[in-house]
């Protein structure tokens, strides 16, 4: 069995944006370009083979938050909600953009893309929120495009192939 790992990260969001598909067409063309041939056409790949399999990752990255009058819990926790929910939401905007290549129509339902990747058993998901763990950029102050750039989700794809 040979693995391949490739890997894609999309930052710029907002403090509380969770929207991957806004990050992504806002994103310099070299992410996106990035993000194209490093994730999807792969997974793309894979699933229109006969003996492939995959894991995609899908971490989510916060920036820290300074709210006064928070606890440090109520700070990290904060900071892992949103980090999740970005994780989720890329996970499902994925999912979107590859049944689309893959001949659905564009306005698919979350009911339907659910369904459909489940029962697909050659790719599976894992999603999860790091908080603000994994800062790219830290100190005090941090400008907005600092903390954008902590703001992030990063892809780690891992391949199986037969030998």
């Amino acid at each position: 069995m040979i693995n391949i790992i490739t890997a894609a990260e999309i930052d710029g969001y907002g403090s509380d944006d969770t929207n991957f598909d806004s990050a992504l067409l806002n994103a310099p063309p070299e992410s996106s370009s990035a993000f194209e041939a490093e994730i999807i056409a792969p997974i793309i790949e894979v699933l229109d083979s006969a003996d492939q399999t995959a894991v995609l990752l899908v971490t989510g990255h916060g920036d820290r938050v300074d709210t006064v009058g928070l606890t440090r819990e109520q700070r990290r926790q904060q900071e892992l909600d949103v980090s999740f929910t970005r994780s989720a939401n890329a996970k499902q905007s994925v999912q979107r953009i590859v049944a689309i290549r893959r001949g659905s129509p564009p306005e698919i339902s979350e009911n339907e893309l659910f369904d459909l990747f489940r029962e697909i058993k050659q790719l599976v998901f894992s999603t999860r929120g790091a908080g603000a763990a994994g800062l790219v950029q830290a100190g005090d102050p941090l400008t907005e495009e600092q903390r954008r750039q902590n703001r992030r989700v990063a892809f780690t794809l891992i391949r199986f192939l037969p030998t």
